[in-house]
């Protein structure tokens, strides 16, 4: 049974709510690593005879129940406005009719969530449809019962679609249906059809009526989606098919599998690393109660319990102390990670959608980020996978040439609007004066207008005259192809809308040769053809899909013999040839025509085949007779059309050939030159011929002059495509393959055999040897697979990156590490799939150069801070458990202990969002920057084991000084004030360290310090006053001396030393490429890097040669500490012969040469 029309996008209900969330967060292994803690306080505190909790249960549950309410609530109040959104979509008012019993109409208006499957729904105005209805009645019943919508809420197209009754329904009751009045025989019946399902381009079904024994066949054509506008028509009547969450368009509103960043999975690896780590450093401190003999009293460490009561526990020793200082170091694991990565992550993808430079005017879109757990990885990004047709192109097409029996003509620039007079005048000149027989070279001549004179020969400025009468019909047969095969659709403002931009620019392009569309219904259209108003009669449409790559019209002329029929067909030149008898059967014209296309695809072109052939009116019947079986076919019925539509496409005579220019996106060489700086490496992919691919790559900078092309097409088998896949390889590693590009068809890449490992190998090496793939007639799925390839053979790891703009970009966005959707003409599925949309390519340079090296070493940093501040404390407790004895007991009052995290909490947030290492103009005009994310430079074992020892030195020295100089305040003043100058002098030690790592400073940062300060000092005391434990401690400590000289200043200012001193070091004699990029900077070298600077090679074998001879992926596996000044590329101011490093220039983690 159907469900109702109520839709729900939330996630939760009010009940689910708080559970389902709490599941979802205890899916993380630090959640229920300090669930586990907690529950083990409470069993030491309630079950003392099993082991005594060193610290207070709830210090620990409080802010693990803080924790996880804050991600419950923020996840709830994005749950809300769902909610909202579906509350308004369900309670929208419909307008549902019935019939009374004499056969009166009866309208009621519903809540939207009310509908039922078999309600009849009245649509009028611009209105959504609120169901997926059949129509069946429009305002438009006596032009062929039609109407039109717009799908921009489904795909983002804007065009106007057509869709229309079931055609049977008005051969069974065309009297009914020309009256235009609903009426109860041809809405009572039945509907068989689908079961639900997510196809939005498919539909099956069959419309039985009560009043009528013929069964009415149903199609994606007479089908309206929920959420279609109703557009360009008065009224219209439907029958609801699936409603509520069966609709096809709730049906898929899945959420894309997550993707999981880079740095997701190093934290899921640190914290189990740390965790075994803790487990390590708990059994150190049990085994040394062993080595330093405080097992040997009679009694249960009598030194903690003086009486000899011992602790009481019925637990050996060993276990209970290791229980004990488990639960002490639990600290180890930082409870506020995932909450500090997340508003990093969000903070971070706000700047984004921001940053008006990424802002595109003409479609009033920002740069949208809905995966902001990925912003770091713009940063890392090894391999871009980029679309062309309105990728690197702009998608905006126009028929520029054509060719008609061997000779070129340009298009008149000059269109003449349909119905307005011609302008007979020619200003093309021929860009080639040999015949198209006699050279690879084509005549090109230009048409203005033509007209039909009165022996029916067409004239054109002088350049075509009458005696080529058979050139003349030639002409007009083509004319008359364009501009009567097509789907597109004339508005009543006289605006063109075209379900692609192809079909748009050939009925725009013959315009100007008065030729155009001035109406159209379901079963005739009426043109201007050169200039004379015909009207053609349409008896069936076979539409373009990707599997066809042709689209074919049958018509008859209304005014031409009444027993010859046209059909009238163009598509893809691989398709369309082979169905063209003439030219099959010439094996020299089809020379010619190959040599055509390919002198057209040089230029840069996209080419399609227009053919025809008369049919008489016995052939036309008959096979019209084979298309309405396929059509009400119940059982495969997609198939049946589709070969029906194959019978007709036969034997067809070539017509002509097209050819539609698509220019180049803005800055689109530009950004790939600085791309290609940065070691990425493009391959671009695409459905174009090899030679029209290689053109465009060659004007995007893709391929320069000098690129050495290894071109693999035309492969027959598997056996060939390895041997030329492993002679290739040969070729290139002898070369060294600085300066190659791969160029690979399709129908080759079929033979690729995905078992064989070592061909996998071999594919993925060639990439990397080369600057740029070309990828040439490839099928959505072969994008998806190779972006897979890549992905998965790549070796370390590669970071992919896929910008598409059209719906068969979506598998290989969804496949890639990083999917960039553009704002395409062509609809918003790629952006809708995409984790990131843009309006254009160029903004992909500020993407990746500028956003995600920021991202990443910021997020790098914070990742690495947050593990460094929590293992700093933990180590303090480990070496004070050596001043007492190895009891377990802690140095810091529970409530004081639990407040670490969020006392250092705000300054990392911040800089995490705000921080910038190098200014974006200095970024974008040195692209080699980006290396840094690519080697991932700061997340290596070596910068991780530096951090690691970094910890361990902070916590030696706070240690050592503080437990010397509050010796005294121990021994007098107690525990809790020694431990709490040592908590200040470690929490200001490290807010230093912060302080250290920022590249320049802002109100926020600074603030948010001063804040952290502040709330720490006001929490003292407010501790002070509401716990028994720490009563008054707060209070009395501050105002001690050694608080304010030592935990406030001296100390942290000792400790944050050891950065200096570190930094210095690798300042003077390691420098890395990040300390170089940031002295430069500093000395204000790159303002003008083409006159100002000279790169100067210290090495025969420069790190830049290096990258291009391993390729980015091999590159990045170079450990950056073995990067010295002998083998980086410097660049110095020409007049700076004796240059040497200056002072830091900004705080923190700054680095130069």
């Amino acid at each position: 049974k159907s469900s109702p029309n109520r839709i729900s996008t939330t996630k939760y209900s009010l009940l689910s709510w708080l559970p389902k969330s709490l599941w979802e967060q205890f899916r993380r292994v630090a959640n229920v690593y300090f669930l586990l803690i907690s529950i083990l306080m409470l069993i030491g505190e309630y079950a003392p005879t099993l082991w005594q909790t060193p610290l207070d249960p709830y210090s620990t549950v409080v802010t693990l129940l803080f924790v996880l309410l804050v991600t419950s609530i923020k996840e709830g109040m994005e749950d809300l406005q769902r909610a909202k959104s579906d509350r308004f979509e369900n309670n929208k008012e419909v307008t549902v009719i019935s019939f009374s019993d004499d056969g009166s109409i009866k309208e009621t208006v519903v809540q939207s969530q009310f509908i039922s499957p078999g309600d009849i729904i009245k649509l009028s105005g611009h209105m959504a449809a609120p169901v997926d209805l059949i129509i069946i009645l429009t305002s438009m019943h006596s032009d062929g019962n039609k109407c039109y919508i717009e799908t921009a809420n489904i795909d983002g197209e804007t065009n106007l679609k057509l869709r229309e009754a079931p055609a049977m329904l008005m051969d069974c009751l065309g009297d009914r249906i020309s009256a235009g009045i609903p009426v109860p025989e041809i809405f009572k019946g039945s509907i068989e059809c689908q079961q639900p399902n997510k196809n939005i381009h498919t539909f099956i079904g069959t419309l039985h009526l009560d009043s009528s024994s013929e069964a009415i066949p149903l199609s994606a054509e007479n089908l309206i989606l929920r959420s279609c506008l109703f557009s360009n028509t008065d009224w219209g009547y439907g029958i609801a098919v699936y409603t509520g969450q069966e609709t096809k368009i709730q049906m898929n509103n899945r959420h894309a599998a997550s993707k999981m960043s880079t740095l997701e999975g190093y934290l899921n690896m640190a914290i189990i690393i740390i965790f075994w780590s803790q487990c390590i450093l708990v059994s150190i401190s049990v085994i040394s109660i062993y080595i330093m003999g405080f097992n040997k009293f009679d009694s249960k460490l009598p030194y903690v319990y003086p009486n000899g009561e011992g602790s009481g526990s019925v637990l050996p020793l060993w276990l209970e102390q290791w229980i004990v200082f488990f639960l002490l170091y639990n600290n180890f694991i930082p409870i506020s990670l995932y909450v500090t990565i997340e508003l990093v992550n969000v903070g971070q993808a706000s700047l984004i959608a921001s940053d008006l430079l990424m802002y595109q005017e003409d479609l009033d879109v920002p740069c949208a980020v809905k995966s902001s757990n990925l912003v770091q990885e713009l940063g890392q990004v090894s391999n871009i996978f980029s679309d062309k047709t309105g990728t690197l192109t702009k998608n905006e097409m126009k028929l520029v040439k054509f060719i008609i029996e061997g000779r070129m003509y340009d298009v008149a620039v000059n269109a003449v609007p349909v119905g307005q007079s011609p302008i007979l005048t020619s200003t093309h000149k021929n860009v080639s004066d040999s015949s198209f027989n006699s050279s690879n070279d084509l005549k090109v001549e230009s048409i203005s207008n033509c007209e039909d004179n009165k022996n029916g020969s067409l004239k054109s400025g002088g350049l075509i005259s009458s005696p080529h009468e058979k050139m003349n019909e030639r002409l007009m047969d083509f004319l008359r192809c364009l501009t009567t095969c097509h789907t597109v659709v004339r508005e009543k403002s006289g605006e063109y809308r075209a379900e692609s931009p192809d079909e748009l620019a050939l009925v725009e392009g013959v315009a100007g040769y008065r030729c155009g569309l001035r109406e159209r219904s379901t079963k005739e259209m009426n043109i201007e053809l050169c200039g004379q108003l015909k009207t053609y009669e349409i008896f069936a449409v076979n539409p373009f899909n990707a599997d066809r790559k042709r689209m074919s019209i049958l018509v008859r002329d209304t005014q031409g013999p009444s027993d010859e029929y046209l059909v009238l067909c163009k598509g893809a030149d691989n398709i369309m040839l082979p169905l063209c008898s003439s030219v099959v059967n010439d094996p020299h014209q089809l020379e010619e025509i190959n040599q055509s296309l390919m002198d057209l695809a040089n230029l840069g072109l996209r080419t399609l085949i227009v053919a025809q052939k008369k049919l008489t009116e016995a052939e036309a019947q008959k096979w019209l007779r084979t298309f309405r079986e396929a059509s009400v076919s119940t059982t495969n019925r997609e198939e049946n059309i589709a070969n029906a539509g194959a019978q007709l496409e036969t034997d067809l005579t070539l017509v002509g050939i097209t050819a539609i220019e698509d220019c180049l996106q803005d800055e689109v060489p530009e950004v790939i030159a600085d791309l290609a700086k940065a070691g990425i490496v493009l391959w671009m992919l695409t459905g174009d011929k090899v030679e029209t691919a290689i053109n465009i790559a060659r004007s995007c900078n893709l391929l320069l002059s000098n690129t050495v092309l290894s071109i693999m097409t035309k492969v027959k088998n598997s056996t060939e495509f390895g041997t030329r896949m492993r002679e290739e390889y040969d070729k290139l590693v002898a070369t060294g393959g600085n300066n190659n590009a791969l160029v690979i068809d399709g129908p080759s890449l079929a033979h690729f055999d995905d078992k064989d490992q070592e061909l996998r190998v071999i594919f993925i090496k060639i990439g990397q040897l080369c600057r740029s793939v070309v990828a040439c007639r490839l099928t959505p799925t072969q994008k998806r697979e190779l972006v897979a390839l890549v992905k998965k053979e790549t070796k370390p790891r590669a970071i992919t990156l896929s910008i598409g703009d059209g719906a068969n970009d979506v598998s290989m966005i969804l496949e890639a590490d990083v999917g960039v959707g553009i704002y395409g003409k062509e609809g918003r599925q790629a952006a809708n799939n995409a984790d990131f949309a843009i309006g254009e390519f160029k903004f992909l340079r500020r993407l990746l150069l500028v956003h995600g090296r920021w991202n990443y070493i910021r997020q790098s940093r914070v990742f690495l801070y947050s593990m460094h501040k929590n293992m700093v404390i933990t180590l303090t407790l480990f070496w004070f458990s050596y001043f007492d004895a190895v009891s377990g007991t802690s140095l810091y009052e529970s409530w004081i202990y639990t407040s670490f995290n969020f006392a250092l909490g705000l300054p990392i947030i911040f800089y995490g969002i705000l921080d910038r290492d190098l200014s974006e103009s200095y970024v974008l005009s040195n692209p080699k920057t980006y290396i840094t994310g690519q080697r991932n430079v700061y997340l290596r074992p070596a910068s991780l084991a530096m951090w690691i020892v970094n910890a361990i030195e902070y916590a030696v020295v706070i240690c050592l000084i503080f437990y010397y100089v509050s010796k005294q305040t121990f021994m007098y003043d107690g525990l809790y004030v020694s431990g709490t100058t040592v908590f200040t002098g470690l929490v200001m030690a490290l807010q230093a360290k912060v302080a250290f790592l920022h590249h320049q400073w802002a109100y926020p940062q600074i603030v948010s310090m001063c804040i952290s300060v502040f709330c720490l000092l006001i929490y003292y005391l407010i501790i002070s006053s509401s716990t028994d434990d720490y009563w008054y401690v707060g209070f009395f400590t501050m105002g001690q001396g050694i608080f304010w000289y030592y935990g406030m200043f001296s100390v942290p200012l000792i400790a944050v030393f050891i950065d200096v001193l570190g930094y210095c070091f690798y300042l003077f004699f390691k420098p890395t490429p990040e300390m170089v990029f940031r002295e430069m900077e500093h000395q204000d070298v790159f303002c003008d890097p083409y006159q100002q600077l000279t790169c100067l090679r210290t090495s025969g074998d420069s790190s830049e040669s290096h990258r291009e001879k391993l390729g980015p992926q091999q590159s990045s596996s170079v450990d950056m500490a073995t990067l010295h000044a002998e083998n980086v590329d410097y660049i110095v101011p020409k007049s700076s012969e004796n240059y040497s490093p200056s002072t830091p220039p900004r705080g923190g983690g700054n680095n130069i040469v």
